[in-house]
């Protein structure tokens, strides 16, 4: 299910983090384990209001909202912020999802600032896990009926820079960009699908991000998110993970992506 390396390291960093391989190793440069909290937590009144810290990156300012059929709440979404090397990831895990005709949407907010005065950010990554599913998954269809999939998962991100310098090198001057990742599964559709997005950026050591979730059926259709994940990549050299977050990575190869799909069938 889940279409980058990236993505197994986060649901790896849930295992570490539910206990199922936290031991720390103690060789000296390796970057810090995986932090995985729910988004409630992070938001005004939460046990993480202030932000977290990993490594030279500190997240904080974090909001959230929810409409739609499958209306979420924070508590429902699980956050994990991890490093890769010169990658900085911060991943949001739910259960999005609309059945029949309708739709569910997501909006989660939040700044990253680069602690470190020797670093910046040049690149900001969005990928996702969204699709339409099939919905002879979803209850008995006449044998040999073919019933269309029509339903659209997608995620568009507004990424802006702290200072109100411009964000993008080439073309206008602005603060802000817009990216978005797109999937309606196979088919004639005239919007190619899409499942991440990299935008190179000028240097810059603050960013605010707005990324709008969307699952939107029609008739029959149903579609489902599981994973939503920024990145941004900076300059330095990189730094190792622990030998525990790899360990952890073979035990939930798909269990996340699984469990959530199940959720919703019994649910329709």
């Amino acid at each position: 299910m889940f279409k980058k390396f990236k993505q197994f390291a986060a649901v790896a960093a849930v295992a570490l983090a539910a206990g199922l391989g936290s031991t720390r190793s103690a060789s000296a440069g390796l970057a810090p384990e995986p932090v995985t909290v729910n988004l409630d937590s992070l938001l005004a009144g939460g046990a993480n209001e202030g932000g977290i810290t990993l490594g030279d990156k500190h997240y904080d300012n974090f909001d959230f909202s929810s409409a739609g059929q499958g209306v979420l709440t924070a508590k429902d979404v699980e956050v994990v912020i991890a490093t890769e090397g010169n990658q900085h990831f911060i991943s949001f895990l739910m259960d999005l999802s609309s059945v029949g005709t309708a739709r569910t949407d997501l909006v989660v907010g939040y700044d990253i600032h680069v602690l470190d005065p020797a670093r910046h950010i040049k690149s900001v990554g969005l990928s996702f896990d969204g699709a339409p599913l099939d919905v002879s998954q979803l209850g008995p269809v006449a044998a040999g009926v073919i019933v269309p999939t029509r339903a659209a998962a997608s995620v568009t991100e507004t990424v802006s820079t702290l200072d109100g310098s411009d964000l993008a090198p080439g073309g206008p001057v602005q603060s802000s960009e817009i990216i978005t990742v797109f999937n309606d599964g196979d088919g004639d559709d005239t919007l190619p699908d899409n499942m991440d997005k990299t935008l190179a950026v000028n240097p810059t050591r603050g960013l605010h991000f707005i990324k709008d979730i969307l699952v939107s059926s029609r008739g029959e259709g149903a579609a489902l998110i599981t994973f939503v994940e920024n990145s941004v990549e900076q300059n330095g050299t990189a730094i190792p993970l622990p030998a525990a977050f790899w360990a952890a990575m073979p035990v939930l190869g798909g269990l996340v992506g699984g469990k959530k799909v199940r959720r919703l069938f019994a649910r329709a």
